[in-house]
């Protein structure tokens, strides 16, 4: 494999990666199994060094916290009273 074919084969897999992990990250069990051993093992948690904001555009990260964005009081006013 030349260095082209090389260059075009690392970006498919790149591209493969971030698909895999923005849309099925959390919500298939085995996609997230294996993605947690790898980033467990590799010590990393991102495909392009971006750390947790790869993360920001996944099916897990936005089915989680879509309320906190959406919610205009999160913590109740008394609780700080």
């Amino acid at each position: 494999m030349d260095g082209v074919g090389a260059c075009s084969f690392m970006d498919l897999a790149k591209s493969a990666l971030q698909n895999s992990l923005l849309q099925n990250y959390g919500r298939v069990g085995v996609v997230t199994k294996a993605w947690d051993h790898l980033q467990t093992h590799l010590r990393c948690c991102a495909i392009e060094d971006r750390g947790w904001s790869e993360y920001k555009d996944s099916f897990w990260y936005l089915d989680r916290n879509h309320d906190a964005f959406n919610s205009v009081k999160i913590i109740p006013v008394y609780y700080y009273t």
